[in-house]
């Protein structure tokens, strides 16, 4: 079977390689789109949810669908908790509604599994990798996206955000796209010379990137800013008309909600905007790095010799200002220095820019590297390398090994166990303790259940409020009597 699965990818690269030498445009993103759909198809095919963070943005979207804009993690907390402790609290702020609502949407259709938990993130990220191609094509040519595309397609780590192993999971896999999407907008109506007031346009996508992620969807307004000042044919006064008319949109998509949460949820929400800003000058749950942590991921997300392109566009930028190359170094280095400069570090942040890197990459194998006097083989070999380490970095993430069949059999097993142990029995009155798949438990069921074992008077308390209380330990539910 491993076999056979490497055997169709590798076909389906010479087939591509093969069209793209052909300029076969149309053929050669339909197959990369194919390819794509592959790996992210292999991944979600895990029957299990991911702990970090996809089983509780699965379990929170679940309740979504009972109360559309109430975000609640435990819907029944039968016992105390802390409101700023995100793994164990009654409303949910911890992310923002809008790919929790694309989640429940899909629950609502599907039902209560990870197929439908997943699903969302498999479209938007197989429409990234068209965007990339559209974006590449707008600012160069159709090589040059058709690369981009086929780069975005095959990335590790954007097929594992899409399948939920990554933490931050379908929540960045939305937020990566619609910031993708805002900053295409913006290209295409500076290149088709729109009037002040399309630009509303990115203003709406940005507040919907906001929905999908906060604060961080800002970035876009100094990138575009930025940009348009590196260009010397640009006018001050159509950009700052441009931006007021954007921002006007942002503020009016996300004021609803803010102002909804801030009236109905008061506590969460002011816990909430204060870890906005802790990753900043705190280090959030260890995760702490030197200052060049990100400058050394982009070698591991997008091949070792991705710098070498990333200069050589710093250097054509210096020899010719090219608008496109000043939006790409924009695109990659704002988010760069900003999250560079923050106290926490995560690896997925730098996603923020991962189109803008596939872009580089394809533009110096497309047209810089004609520019270079290097010699024919140094510039085959170099190709070579360029595509082929994110080929291996491919392989190496989309576990095309992993056979699921048995995962698959010992789900099936520990879901028909909890379906028998639900007949008959009240969930509004039953709780189960002592399991590390509380979560999960809550997701496939409507008991309320907790991780760890409950104290003597919790207990007596819960048994006088009339509650049913269960141990579970491998696969066993066992009755914990009163300690009286």
């Amino acid at each position: 079977m491993l076999m056979i699965r490497l055997s169709i990818i590798v076909v389906l690269f010479a087939i591509i390689l093969y069209l793209f030498i052909k300029n076969r445009t149309s053929i050669t993103l339909f197959v990369i789109l194919i390819l794509g759909l592959i790996g992210r198809l292999h991944l979600i095919q895990d029957p299990y949810l991911n702990t970090w963070d996809e089983k509780y943005h699965a379990l929170v979207a679940k309740h979504l669908v009972k109360h559309p804009l109430k975000p609640t993690l435990y819907e029944n907390p039968v016992l105390n908790f802390n409101p700023n402790h995100w793994t164990e609290n009654h409303i949910w702020l911890s992310k923002p509604p809008l790919p929790l609502w694309m989640m429940a949407t899909s629950i609502k259709i599907l039902g209560p599994t990870t197929f439908a938990v997943r699903l969302p993130s498999l479209i938007l990220s197989l429409l990234a990798v068209y965007l990339t191609f559209l974006l590449g094509k707008i600012l160069f040519n159709k090589k040059t996206g058709l690369i981009a595309a086929f780069l975005y397609a095959i990335n590790g780590l954007l097929i594992e955000l899409s399948a939920g192993i990554v933490s931050s999971d379908h929540v960045e896999n939305t937020f990566l796209i619609l910031i993708q999407l805002s900053i295409y907008s913006i290209v295409y109506l500076n290149s088709h010379k729109k009037s002040s007031w399309w630009y509303c346009i990115p203003g709406i996508i940005i507040g919907l990137a906001f929905l999908s992620k906060w604060h961080i969807s800002l970035i876009v307004f100094p990138i575009w800013g930025l940009t348009s000042l590196m260009n010397p044919h640009a006018s001050f006064k159509i950009l700052i008309t441009q931006i007021s008319v954007s921002i006007l949109a942002f503020l009016i998509v996300i004021s609803g909600w803010l102002i909804y949460i801030g009236i109905s949820f008061p506590v969460e929400s002011k816990l909430m905007l204060n870890n906005l800003i802790k990753p900043f000058s705190e280090t959030i749950q260890n995760h702490g790095a030197e200052w060049y942590y990100y400058i050394q991921k982009i070698g591991v997300i997008f091949g070792e010799l991705a710098y070498i392109p990333i200069l050589a566009v710093i250097y054509f930028y210096y020899k010719n200002r090219a608008s496109n190359h000043a939006l790409l170094l924009c695109w990659v280095f704002i988010p760069l220095i900003i999250f560079s400069l923050a106290e926490t570090k995560r690896f997925t942040y730098i996603m923020f820019s991962a189109p803008a890197i596939f872009m580089i990459i394809s533009d110096f194998l497309v047209n810089s590297s004609e520019k270079i006097q290097w010699s024919k083989w140094v510039k085959v070999f170099g190709a070579i390398a360029l595509i082929g380490l994110p080929i291996k970095y491919h392989f190496e993430r989309a576990k095309y090994d992993s056979i699921y069949s048995k995962d698959v059999i010992n789900f099936n097993l520990w879901h028909g166990n909890l379906a028998q142990f639900s007949k008959d029995r009240n969930p509004e009155k039953t709780v189960i303790f002592n399991t590390r798949l509380a979560i999960e438990i809550m997701f496939y069921s409507d008991f309320t259940a907790y991780i760890f074992q409950p104290g003597k008077i919790q207990l007596n308390q819960l048994h006088d409020l009339g509650f049913t209380c269960y141990d579970y330990d491998n696969g066993n539910f066992t009755l914990i009597k009163s300690l009286r």
